[in-house]
């Protein structure tokens, strides 16, 4: 009788945890950052191309114009980087034809374009050329602006450009190099244990990710006198690599709280796409003339933050699109879609009026969800 009722509750337990563990969504998504330069898609005057397999291809009649590890769009122009044939960079047009080619020489992480200079970031850090009918490499000449304790930074500028060392005195894996245009915000970066999440010509603001200081802050880099104002924010048990999404006066910066759901008590996670220890994405809008008014917004468990402007933020929650008004946080609309099945993985990025979604192992786009 006994050994009849501890099988019994052997099965009970097993029958408990596997309906435990199916009350979680077996799927994952991965929001693209809005400076990385692995986009998946890229837009010239509301003209798509999707960047895929080494590939960049017209959405329009699914031709490939050009090869590349990863492309983007300046000047009504697609400048597209590829490694097959050493590390070059070709300046194309939306038919394919191209412009102009310039060699490298090594491999780059990213590059960004402001005017007639390129930005080149890797391992070894900035690089900045000035773009004729060949690269002229420019030298890079760091300041020192602020040192602490515990990081160090030195930054160069070079016409509305500002390139930036973050040192991090005692974590040397944590060091960051970024080149900022203060006109649009643009970014490129390498590591990351500090992210910058707004630039302009009076301010770079920097988001600290450096785990050992168990802490969480911003730091505010004055351009003009080179002082940096430190401002504490609410804590996220998983702030790693976020996105950010900035428009005039405000930055939407988007992070995530995980849990534990095992029965054993675990670390605390780190930030995943996976969607089964997911407690919150969490929405940080941050005022850019006064970072110390941030104001905290939660989505529902299981639920991910896909877009965020002065206007709408688009999520994804169990089976559905949901448009919430900015300002108010209320519902605009809910539309269902049964493109993201569990198990699956997506990635999502925003672009011109869209949300794209690709499913993340064979990089198909599997839809486009309007953003007006």
């Amino acid at each position: 009788m006994k050994k009849l009722l501890l099988v019994f509750l052997i099965i009970l337990v097993g029958v408990g945890i596997l309906n435990y563990t199916r009350l979680y969504p077996q799927i994952s998504i991965t929001v693209n950052e809005l400076y990385s330069p692995n986009k998946k898609v890229i837009n010239v005057n509301d003209k798509y191309f999707q960047v895929s397999n080494g590939k960049v291809i017209d959405l329009d009649t699914g031709e490939t114009i050009i090869g590349a590890a990863f492309a983007k769009v300046y000047d009504e122009k697609i400048w597209a980087y590829d490694t097959r044939l050493g590390f070059s960079l070709y300046c194309i047009d939306t038919s394919g034809n191209i412009i102009n080619t310039y060699h490298l020489g090594n491999p780059i992480n990213d590059f960004m374009i402001a005017d007639n200079t390129l930005f080149t970031v890797s391992s070894e850090g900035i690089n900045e050329y000035n773009i004729g009918d060949t690269l002229t490499e420019v030298p890079v000449d760091y300041t020192s602006l602020v040192k602490t304790e515990e990081y160090e930074i030195l930054s160069f500028s070079s016409n509305d450009n500002m390139c930036v060392w973050l040192y991090a005195q005692s974590f040397s894996r944590y060091n960051s190099y970024y080149s900022v245009d203060l006109n649009s915000g643009e970014c490129i970066f390498e590591n990351g244990g500090f992210q910058i999440i707004s630039a302009n010509k009076d301010s770079v603001v920097f988001a600290c990710l450096i785990s050992y200081k168990y802490k969480s802050e911003i730091l505010i880099l004055d351009n003009n006198s080179g002082k940096v104002n430190t401002v504490e924010y609410d804590k996220f048990n998983s702030f790693n690599r976020t996105q950010s999404f900035v428009s005039k006066n405000k930055i939407y910066w988007i992070g995530q709280e995980n849990t534990s759901r095992g029965f054993t008590k675990d670390t605390p996670p780190s930030a995943c796409d996976e969607m089964k220890k997911h407690k919150h994405d969490v929405l940080l809008t941050i005022d850019r003339n006064s970072p110390e008014s941030i104001d905290r917004w939660e989505t529902k468990t299981f639920e991910r933050i896909l877009y965020v402007d002065d206007e709408v933020i688009v999520t994804y929650y169990n089976g559905k699109y949901i448009k919430y008004s900015t300002d108010s946080k209320k519902v605009i609309s809910k539309t269902d879609t049964d493109v993201i099945k569990e198990p699956g993985s997506y990635l999502t990025q925003g672009c011109g009026d869209y949300v794209f979604v690709f499913d993340k192992e064979s990089e198909k786009l599997l839809d486009k969800v309007s953003i007006k």
